[in-house]
Protein backbone atom coordinates (compact mmCIF):
# COMPACT_ATOMS: atom_id res chain seq x y z
CA UNK A 1 0.00 0.00 0.00
CA UNK A 2 1.54 3.31 -1.07
CA UNK A 3 1.25 6.61 0.66
CA UNK A 4 2.45 9.83 -0.97
CA UNK A 5 4.15 12.19 1.47
CA UNK A 6 6.21 15.34 1.08
CA UNK A 7 8.94 14.08 3.42
CA UNK A 8 11.92 12.08 2.26
CA UNK A 9 11.48 8.32 2.50
CA UNK A 10 14.08 6.95 4.92
CA UNK A 11 13.08 3.27 5.12
CA UNK A 12 11.24 1.24 2.51
CA UNK A 13 10.24 -2.40 2.49
CA UNK A 14 9.43 -4.12 -0.79
CA UNK A 15 7.44 -7.38 -0.80
CA UNK A 16 8.97 -8.41 2.52
CA UNK A 17 8.23 -11.99 3.58
CA UNK A 18 9.67 -13.53 6.75
CA UNK A 19 9.63 -17.20 7.74
CA UNK A 20 10.47 -18.97 11.00
CA UNK A 21 11.13 -22.48 9.74
CA UNK A 22 7.99 -23.52 7.85
CA UNK A 23 5.82 -20.84 9.46
CA UNK A 24 5.41 -17.54 7.62
CA UNK A 25 5.35 -14.52 9.94
CA UNK A 26 5.14 -11.62 7.44
CA UNK A 27 3.38 -11.54 4.08
CA UNK A 28 4.36 -9.11 1.29
CA UNK A 29 4.97 -6.08 3.53
CA UNK A 30 5.26 -2.86 1.52
CA UNK A 31 5.82 0.11 3.80
CA UNK A 32 7.46 3.51 3.46
CA UNK A 33 8.74 5.30 6.56
CA UNK A 34 9.49 9.00 6.35
CA UNK A 35 12.57 10.73 7.66
CA UNK A 36 12.24 12.72 10.91
CA UNK A 37 8.81 11.37 11.67
CA UNK A 38 7.42 8.92 14.19
CA UNK A 39 5.79 5.90 12.57
CA UNK A 40 3.70 3.74 14.89
CA UNK A 41 3.04 0.06 14.18
CA UNK A 42 -0.11 -1.20 15.88
CA UNK A 43 -2.08 -4.43 15.94
CA UNK A 44 -2.85 -7.42 18.17
CA UNK A 45 -0.20 -9.60 19.80
CA UNK A 46 1.64 -11.90 17.40
CA UNK A 47 0.71 -9.97 14.27
CA UNK A 48 4.30 -9.36 13.09
CA UNK A 49 5.06 -5.83 14.32
CA UNK A 50 8.21 -6.75 16.26
CA UNK A 51 9.36 -9.14 13.54
CA UNK A 52 9.18 -6.28 11.05
CA UNK A 53 11.28 -3.81 13.05
CA UNK A 54 13.85 -6.51 13.82
CA UNK A 55 14.31 -6.82 10.07
CA UNK A 56 15.30 -3.14 9.87
CA UNK A 57 18.52 -3.69 11.84
CA UNK A 58 18.87 -7.38 10.84
CA UNK A 59 18.42 -8.70 14.36
CA UNK A 60 16.62 -11.68 12.86
CA UNK A 61 19.98 -12.75 11.40
CA UNK A 62 20.86 -14.35 14.73
CA UNK A 63 17.81 -16.67 14.57
CA UNK A 64 18.92 -19.79 12.70
CA UNK A 65 15.46 -20.79 11.46
CA UNK A 66 14.58 -17.28 10.25
CA UNK A 67 14.80 -16.43 6.57
CA UNK A 68 13.67 -13.41 4.61
CA UNK A 69 12.52 -12.68 1.08
CA UNK A 70 12.16 -9.24 -0.46
CA UNK A 71 14.00 -6.04 0.37
CA UNK A 72 14.40 -3.40 3.03
CA UNK A 73 16.04 -0.20 1.86
CA UNK A 74 17.52 2.58 3.96
CA UNK A 75 18.31 5.68 1.91
CA UNK A 76 17.58 3.63 -1.25
CA UNK A 77 20.20 0.97 -0.38
CA UNK A 78 19.20 -2.64 0.22
CA UNK A 79 20.46 -3.49 3.72
CA UNK A 80 20.39 -7.20 2.88
CA UNK A 81 22.95 -6.93 0.07
CA UNK A 82 25.90 -9.28 0.74
CA UNK A 83 28.31 -6.35 0.94
CA UNK A 84 26.49 -4.57 3.79
CA UNK A 85 28.44 -4.40 7.07
CA UNK A 86 25.93 -5.39 9.77
CA UNK A 87 27.97 -3.69 12.51
CA UNK A 88 27.85 -0.39 10.64
CA UNK A 89 24.15 -0.91 9.97
CA UNK A 90 23.40 -1.32 13.67
CA UNK A 91 25.43 1.78 14.42
CA UNK A 92 23.08 3.59 12.08
CA UNK A 93 19.92 1.94 13.47
CA UNK A 94 19.54 2.13 17.27
CA UNK A 95 17.17 -0.11 19.21
CA UNK A 96 15.19 0.39 22.44
CA UNK A 97 13.54 -2.73 23.80
CA UNK A 98 10.32 -3.43 25.68
CA UNK A 99 11.98 -3.86 29.06
CA UNK A 100 14.73 -1.44 30.16
CA UNK A 101 18.03 -3.32 29.90
CA UNK A 102 20.88 -1.15 31.23
CA UNK A 103 24.31 -2.78 31.26
CA UNK A 104 25.60 -3.90 34.68
CA UNK A 105 27.88 -0.88 34.64
CA UNK A 106 27.79 2.71 35.80
CA UNK A 107 25.47 5.27 34.24
CA UNK A 108 28.52 6.85 32.58
CA UNK A 109 29.76 3.54 31.15
CA UNK A 110 26.29 2.63 29.86
CA UNK A 111 26.35 5.68 27.61
CA UNK A 112 30.06 5.76 26.76
CA UNK A 113 30.42 2.05 25.94
CA UNK A 114 29.02 2.29 22.41
CA UNK A 115 31.09 5.31 21.34
CA UNK A 116 34.24 3.60 22.66
CA UNK A 117 33.49 0.38 20.76
CA UNK A 118 32.83 2.31 17.53
CA UNK A 119 35.85 4.56 18.00
CA UNK A 120 33.77 7.73 18.17
CA UNK A 121 35.23 9.17 21.38
CA UNK A 122 38.99 9.52 21.01
CA UNK A 123 39.67 11.02 24.44
CA UNK A 124 38.15 11.19 27.91
CA UNK A 125 37.00 14.74 27.22
CA UNK A 126 35.27 13.57 24.03
CA UNK A 127 33.50 10.78 25.90
CA UNK A 128 32.48 13.15 28.70
CA UNK A 129 30.87 15.44 26.15
CA UNK A 130 29.11 12.55 24.37
CA UNK A 131 27.74 11.24 27.67
CA UNK A 132 26.48 14.67 28.73
CA UNK A 133 24.93 15.45 25.35
CA UNK A 134 23.26 12.02 25.11
CA UNK A 135 21.81 12.24 28.61
CA UNK A 136 20.56 15.75 27.92
CA UNK A 137 18.87 14.64 24.71
CA UNK A 138 17.29 11.79 26.66
CA UNK A 139 16.00 14.32 29.26
CA UNK A 140 17.97 12.53 32.00
CA UNK A 141 21.04 14.70 32.61
CA UNK A 142 19.60 16.86 35.38
CA UNK A 143 18.49 13.77 37.29
CA UNK A 144 21.80 11.86 37.12
CA UNK A 145 24.61 14.38 36.55
CA UNK A 146 25.80 13.93 40.14
CA UNK A 147 25.38 10.14 40.06
CA UNK A 148 27.26 9.12 36.93
CA UNK A 149 29.35 6.50 38.74
CA UNK A 150 26.32 4.77 40.24
CA UNK A 151 25.04 1.58 38.55
CA UNK A 152 22.51 2.10 35.78
CA UNK A 153 20.36 -0.53 37.46
CA UNK A 154 19.97 1.76 40.49
CA UNK A 155 17.67 4.07 38.51
CA UNK A 156 13.88 3.82 38.43
CA UNK A 157 12.20 1.97 35.57
CA UNK A 158 11.42 5.13 33.63
CA UNK A 159 14.92 6.49 34.18
CA UNK A 160 16.43 3.18 33.05
CA UNK A 161 14.45 3.36 29.82
CA UNK A 162 15.65 6.91 29.19
CA UNK A 163 19.19 5.72 29.93
CA UNK A 164 18.74 3.04 27.26
CA UNK A 165 17.57 5.74 24.85
CA UNK A 166 20.65 7.82 25.73
CA UNK A 167 22.79 4.75 25.07
CA UNK A 168 21.09 4.23 21.70
CA UNK A 169 21.63 7.82 20.52
CA UNK A 170 25.20 8.09 21.86
CA UNK A 171 26.59 6.62 18.60
CA UNK A 172 24.66 9.15 16.46
CA UNK A 173 22.25 6.77 14.72
CA UNK A 174 19.89 7.99 12.03
CA UNK A 175 17.03 5.66 12.98
CA UNK A 176 15.67 4.60 16.39
CA UNK A 177 13.52 1.49 16.66
CA UNK A 178 11.35 1.22 19.78
CA UNK A 179 9.68 -2.08 20.63
CA UNK A 180 6.96 -1.36 23.21
CA UNK A 181 9.23 1.09 25.10
CA UNK A 182 6.56 2.02 27.67
CA UNK A 183 4.87 -1.32 28.36
CA UNK A 184 6.77 -1.86 31.63
CA UNK A 185 6.44 1.75 32.82
CA UNK A 186 3.94 3.62 34.97
CA UNK A 187 1.83 6.40 33.39
CA UNK A 188 4.10 9.23 34.61
CA UNK A 189 7.24 7.61 33.21
CA UNK A 190 5.32 6.84 30.01
CA UNK A 191 4.41 10.51 29.61
CA UNK A 192 8.10 11.48 29.92
CA UNK A 193 9.12 8.95 27.27
CA UNK A 194 6.39 10.21 24.94
CA UNK A 195 7.55 13.82 25.40
CA UNK A 196 11.09 12.64 24.64
CA UNK A 197 9.97 10.86 21.47
CA UNK A 198 8.34 14.07 20.25
CA UNK A 199 11.62 15.91 20.78
CA UNK A 200 13.84 13.22 19.26
CA UNK A 201 11.93 13.09 15.97
CA UNK A 202 13.52 16.43 15.07
CA UNK A 203 16.84 14.60 14.73
CA UNK A 204 15.97 10.94 14.22
CA UNK A 205 13.58 8.77 12.24
CA UNK A 206 11.61 6.78 14.83
CA UNK A 207 9.62 3.57 14.41
CA UNK A 208 7.64 2.54 17.49
CA UNK A 209 5.74 -0.69 18.08
CA UNK A 210 2.87 -0.15 20.49
CA UNK A 211 -0.21 -2.06 21.61
CA UNK A 212 -1.80 1.19 22.72
CA UNK A 213 -3.85 2.96 20.07
CA UNK A 214 -3.98 6.00 22.35
CA UNK A 215 -0.19 6.13 22.44
CA UNK A 216 -0.01 5.86 18.65
CA UNK A 217 -2.33 8.87 18.39
CA UNK A 218 -0.23 10.87 20.85
CA UNK A 219 3.25 10.29 19.45
CA UNK A 220 3.10 9.38 15.76
CA UNK A 221 2.56 11.13 12.47
CA UNK A 222 2.04 7.92 10.51
CA UNK A 223 0.53 4.58 11.54
CA UNK A 224 0.62 1.10 10.07
CA UNK A 225 -1.92 -1.50 11.20
CA UNK A 226 -0.68 -5.10 11.21
CA UNK A 227 -2.94 -8.13 11.42
CA UNK A 228 -1.92 -11.79 11.03
CA UNK A 229 1.38 -10.89 9.41
CA UNK A 230 -0.08 -8.46 6.88
CA UNK A 231 -0.44 -4.69 6.71
CA UNK A 232 -4.15 -3.98 6.72
CA UNK A 233 -3.75 -0.23 6.33
CA UNK A 234 -1.11 2.49 6.50
CA UNK A 235 -1.59 6.25 6.43
CA UNK A 236 -1.29 9.41 8.44
CA UNK A 237 -2.23 8.79 12.05
CA UNK A 238 -5.08 11.28 11.84
CA UNK A 239 -6.54 9.51 8.81
CA UNK A 240 -6.13 6.04 10.31
CA UNK A 241 -8.04 6.92 13.46
CA UNK A 242 -10.53 9.48 12.16
CA UNK A 243 -11.29 8.18 8.68
CA UNK A 244 -10.07 4.60 8.27
CA UNK A 245 -10.89 2.56 5.18
CA UNK A 246 -13.35 -0.31 5.30
CA UNK A 247 -10.52 -2.66 6.28
CA UNK A 248 -10.03 -0.90 9.60
CA UNK A 249 -13.24 1.01 10.31
CA UNK A 250 -14.82 -1.72 12.39
CA UNK A 251 -11.60 -2.59 14.27
CA UNK A 252 -10.69 0.96 15.27
CA UNK A 253 -14.21 2.23 15.82
CA UNK A 254 -15.41 -0.73 17.90
CA UNK A 255 -12.29 -0.79 20.08
CA UNK A 256 -12.56 2.95 20.68
CA UNK A 257 -16.25 2.58 21.50
CA UNK A 258 -15.49 -0.22 23.96
CA UNK A 259 -12.92 1.88 25.82
CA UNK A 260 -15.24 4.91 25.79
CA UNK A 261 -18.12 2.79 27.12
CA UNK A 262 -15.86 1.58 29.92
CA UNK A 263 -14.85 5.14 30.75
CA UNK A 264 -18.45 6.39 30.71
CA UNK A 265 -19.64 3.49 32.88
CA UNK A 266 -17.00 4.24 35.52
CA UNK A 267 -18.02 7.92 35.55
CA UNK A 268 -21.71 7.05 35.89
CA UNK A 269 -21.01 4.48 38.60
CA UNK A 270 -18.90 7.02 40.45
CA UNK A 271 -21.67 9.61 40.25
CA UNK A 272 -24.21 7.14 41.66
CA UNK A 273 -21.82 6.23 44.48
CA UNK A 274 -21.32 9.89 45.38
CA UNK A 275 -25.11 10.42 45.48
CA UNK A 276 -25.61 7.31 47.58
CA UNK A 277 -22.93 8.41 50.04
CA UNK A 278 -24.53 11.86 50.30
CA UNK A 279 -28.01 10.40 50.87
CA UNK A 280 -26.66 7.99 53.47
CA UNK A 281 -24.87 10.70 55.46
CA UNK A 282 -27.89 13.02 55.27
CA UNK A 283 -30.14 10.23 56.51
CA UNK A 284 -27.81 9.49 59.42
CA UNK A 285 -27.39 13.10 60.53
CA UNK A 286 -31.15 13.78 60.55
CA UNK A 287 -32.14 10.21 61.54
CA UNK A 288 -34.33 9.85 58.44
CA UNK A 289 -35.40 6.21 58.75
CA UNK A 290 -37.69 6.46 55.71
CA UNK A 291 -34.63 7.03 53.48
CA UNK A 292 -33.22 3.53 54.05
CA UNK A 293 -35.34 1.80 51.38
CA UNK A 294 -34.37 4.44 48.81
CA UNK A 295 -30.69 3.99 49.65
CA UNK A 296 -30.95 0.19 49.31
CA UNK A 297 -32.43 0.61 45.80
CA UNK A 298 -29.60 3.00 44.83
CA UNK A 299 -27.06 0.41 45.97
CA UNK A 300 -28.70 -2.16 43.69
CA UNK A 301 -28.14 0.17 40.72
CA UNK A 302 -24.46 0.47 41.67
CA UNK A 303 -24.19 -3.32 41.76
CA UNK A 304 -25.75 -3.49 38.29
CA UNK A 305 -23.13 -1.06 36.97
CA UNK A 306 -20.41 -3.21 38.53
CA UNK A 307 -21.71 -6.29 36.72
CA UNK A 308 -21.92 -4.37 33.42
CA UNK A 309 -18.36 -3.07 33.79
CA UNK A 310 -17.03 -6.53 34.65
CA UNK A 311 -18.63 -7.94 31.50
CA UNK A 312 -17.20 -5.16 29.36
CA UNK A 313 -13.69 -5.64 30.76
CA UNK A 314 -13.81 -9.40 30.17
CA UNK A 315 -14.93 -8.76 26.59
CA UNK A 316 -12.02 -6.36 25.99
CA UNK A 317 -9.49 -8.77 27.51
CA UNK A 318 -10.69 -11.71 25.42
CA UNK A 319 -11.32 -9.91 22.10
CA UNK A 320 -8.51 -7.34 22.08
CA UNK A 321 -5.72 -8.90 24.18
CA UNK A 322 -4.70 -5.36 25.26
CA UNK A 323 -1.15 -4.65 26.37
CA UNK A 324 0.74 -1.87 28.14
CA UNK A 325 -1.37 1.25 28.83
CA UNK A 326 -4.63 -0.21 27.49
CA UNK A 327 -4.21 -3.25 29.74
CA UNK A 328 -3.57 -1.01 32.75
CA UNK A 329 -6.71 1.00 31.89
CA UNK A 330 -8.83 -2.17 31.84
CA UNK A 331 -7.38 -3.55 35.08
CA UNK A 332 -7.66 -0.14 36.76
CA UNK A 333 -11.32 0.11 35.74
CA UNK A 334 -11.90 -3.33 37.25
CA UNK A 335 -10.32 -2.28 40.57
CA UNK A 336 -12.13 1.08 40.61
CA UNK A 337 -15.51 -0.56 40.05
CA UNK A 338 -14.79 -2.98 42.92
CA UNK A 339 -13.93 -0.09 45.23
CA UNK A 340 -16.99 1.92 44.23
CA UNK A 341 -19.24 -1.08 44.88
CA UNK A 342 -17.62 -1.52 48.29
CA UNK A 343 -18.14 2.17 49.12
CA UNK A 344 -21.80 1.80 48.16
CA UNK A 345 -22.15 -1.29 50.38
CA UNK A 346 -20.61 0.53 53.35
CA UNK A 347 -22.81 3.60 52.81
CA UNK A 348 -25.90 1.38 52.65
CA UNK A 349 -24.78 -0.48 55.78
CA UNK A 350 -24.27 2.79 57.63
CA UNK A 351 -27.74 4.00 56.65
CA UNK A 352 -29.33 0.76 57.89
CA UNK A 353 -27.92 1.46 61.35
CA UNK A 354 -30.35 4.38 61.68
CA UNK A 355 -33.25 2.05 62.49
CA UNK A 356 -32.11 0.99 65.99
CA UNK A 357 -30.72 4.41 66.96
CA UNK A 358 -32.58 6.44 69.58
CA UNK A 359 -34.30 9.67 68.51
CA UNK A 360 -32.58 11.82 71.15
CA UNK A 361 -28.96 11.59 70.03
CA UNK A 362 -26.98 14.69 70.99
CA UNK A 363 -26.54 17.36 68.32
CA UNK A 364 -22.80 17.38 69.03
CA UNK A 365 -22.55 13.73 68.02
CA UNK A 366 -24.64 14.30 64.90
CA UNK A 367 -22.49 17.31 63.93
CA UNK A 368 -19.36 15.17 64.34
CA UNK A 369 -20.84 12.48 62.09
CA UNK A 370 -21.69 15.15 59.52
CA UNK A 371 -18.11 16.48 59.49
CA UNK A 372 -16.80 12.92 59.13
CA UNK A 373 -19.20 12.25 56.27
CA UNK A 374 -18.20 15.47 54.48
CA UNK A 375 -14.54 14.48 54.74
CA UNK A 376 -15.27 11.11 53.15
CA UNK A 377 -17.37 12.69 50.38
CA UNK A 378 -14.63 15.21 49.58
CA UNK A 379 -12.01 12.47 49.34
CA UNK A 380 -14.21 10.39 47.03
CA UNK A 381 -14.98 13.43 44.88
CA UNK A 382 -11.30 14.32 44.47
CA UNK A 383 -10.38 10.72 43.65
CA UNK A 384 -13.07 10.42 40.98
CA UNK A 385 -12.08 13.78 39.48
Amino acid sequence: MDLTMDNKIKIKSNNLNVFYGQKQALFDINLEINQNEVTALIGPSGCGKSTFIRCINRMNDVIDICRMEGQIQIDDKNIYDPGVDVVQLREKVGMVFQKPNPFPKSIYENVSYGPKIHGIGESKDDLDQIVENSLKRAALWNEVKDRLEEPGTSLSGGQQQRLCIARAISVNPEIILMDEPCSALDPIATAKIEELIDELKKTFTIVIVTHSMAQAVRVSQKTGFFHMGKIIEVGTTEQIFKNPTNNMTHIVKSYGEELQFLNDSIIQMGSLTESLLTDSMNAITILDKDAVDRIVQSDKKINEYRAKIDTQIMTILVKRAPMAIDLRVAISALRISQDLERIGDLAKGSAKKIVPLPEDLSQTLLDSLKRLGNTVKNQLNKTLD
